[in-house]
């Protein structure tokens, strides 16, 4: 093989391992759990004009009215919304 050949080589081999990695870094393996998977929607706790998505009221984010409205959710990591006051992981 030639230099040439064998440089080229090299850099392809680079290339894909660094594509691997990003992949790999963004991904759970061997049966884990994806990052959405890890998340869930905490309703209650959304601040005016600060909530994820849309409800019987409004069909978009960041439409809240009020503060702390039963109705608004955000998505926050699995866990956290049993330990904040006033909120909960089901809709009304």
């Amino acid at each position: 093989m030639s230099r040439r050949t064998l440089q080229n080589m090299a850099v392809l081999i680079a290339a894909t391992g660094t594509a691997f990695a990003a992949v790999a870094s963004q991904t759970r393996w061997l049966g884990g759990e994806s990052r959405e998977a890890m998340r869930e929607r905490c309703y209650g706790v959304a601040s005016a004009g600060a909530n994820d998505c849309a409800t019987s009221q409004h069909s978009c984010a960041a439409q809240a009215k009020r503060d702390h409205d039963p109705d608004e959710w955000v998505m926050l990591p699995r866990g956290l919304c049993d330990k904040l006051n006033h909120s909960r992981t089901e809709a009304l």
